[in-house]
This record gives C-alpha cells, structure tokens and sequence, in this order.
C-alpha cells in the first residue's frame, strides 16, 4: 500500500510553524470508511504530518498528509484498495492491483479561514455526490 512521499516544502516559519504544530493534533483511531461495507482501519503509522490507517485484510489504507511552507499550506487525504484479481491475459494467474482516491485541499496561510477551506472542500464534494453521484460517475468515466 502507498506511504506519504515528501509533498516538498520550505521550512515552516511563522503562522506556518504554528499551524504544523496544531495539525499534530490526532484522528481518533479506529477510523470507518464505508465502501460496499463499513472497514475499520486501525492507526498503522503517524508522524508530526502525516497519520496511516490500514485494514490489511479489507485491503485500505486511508492516509492523511499536511504540507506546511512559508506561504502555502496543503492537506491530502486519500483512500486507497489493494484486491488480488485474476490477470486478464492469463487467466490462471492472479495479480494485485490498486486503485485510490484523492481530495486535496490547499490554499495560502493566511486569507482564508479554516471554514472557508472546508467549505470550499464541502462545496466540490457535494458537486461531485448531488444527484446519486452522477457528476462523480461522469469524471470516473472520463467526462471533463
């Protein structure tokens, strides 16, 4: 399953440095994520910036990150499954495959709140789940 690579930053100064030291503050573990079912996902890993959650034998991992630099501040979260499926070419073979899920929310460290972040994030997740999902549907079809 995948880890937090380095999202790149420069080192956190001012409101950044204090913002990294607030978002040090945990999820409580476990965590549920409901695909086809509820999972409940155990902490697995966490740092100052980053937090793992993993059901080995669902097959998720959900990852947090938060990225601090001078100007900016980025927050991703992404939900990812590993199945073992049969390979298409060789049908007595099987193969693992990954698929994820990723919302990113990023924006400068001063000017917007904290709830006009999470509004914004509200705001695309709500286009994308209004109507029985159908826009989500479309941009997994392709749709742009």
């Amino acid at each position: 399953m995948g880890t937090p690579a380095s999202l790149g930053s420069d080192a956190p100064t001012g409101n950044s440095r204090r913002l990294q030291e607030e978002s040090s503050v945990m999820l409580t573990e476990p965590q549920s994520v409901t695909t086809d079912a509820a999972h409940s996902l155990p902490r697995t890993g966490m740092n100052t910036q980053s937090g793992e959650f993993a059901n080995v034998t669902d097959g998720y991992e959900l990852v947090l990150t938060h990225d601090y630099s001078a100007s900016r501040q980025r927050h991703v979260v992404w939900l990812e499954q590993t199945k073992i499926v049969t390979d298409p070419l060789f049908s007595t073979q099987n193969k693992q495959v990954v698929a994820r899920a990723t919302l990113t929310i990023s924006g400068p460290i001063s000017g917007f709140t904290t709830t006009q972040l999470k509004e914004l994030a509200k705001g695309l997740i709500g286009n994308l789940t209004a109507s029985s999902d159908a826009n989500l549907i479309k941009v997994i079809g392709g749709e742009s």
